[in-house]
């Protein structure tokens, strides 16, 4: 059950993640928010995430904290690139979670 249990959570991240690929350096806590939230709708509407709870203010603050933390919220060397990468990992982990679901699944 930990695909279930853990995938709002990085499907959070990855909203937080893309918005950050596409925004500035400088980007504000309450714009980030902002455009978390509408992507995470907008993701929803398109099925690209399991549900509405990954897109939701508390789990983008946690989120941030995270990012704020590996330095992907302050300029620096190859900023984009650094945001890119977590973007990545994200996305791995989540394919990760797809495969730990399918083999739980074969065996119900």
């Amino acid at each position: 059950m930990a695909h279930a249990l853990l995938r709002p959570f990085f499907e959070a991240h990855q909203i937080v993640a893309d918005v950050l690929c596409a925004s500035a350096s400088d980007v504000d806590d309450e714009t980030l928010t902002r455009r978390a939230l509408g992507v995470g709708r907008q993701y929803a509407a398109q099925n690209l995430i399991r549900g509405t709870e990954s897109a939701s203010t508390p789990l983008f603050a946690t989120t941030r904290q995270v990012a704020n933390d590996q330095g992907l919220l302050q300029d620096g060397d190859d900023l984009q690139g650094r945001r890119a990468a977590h973007l990545a990992e994200i996305t791995g982990i989540l394919g990760d979670l797809d495969r730990i679901e399918q083999c739980w699944l074969a065996q119900r």
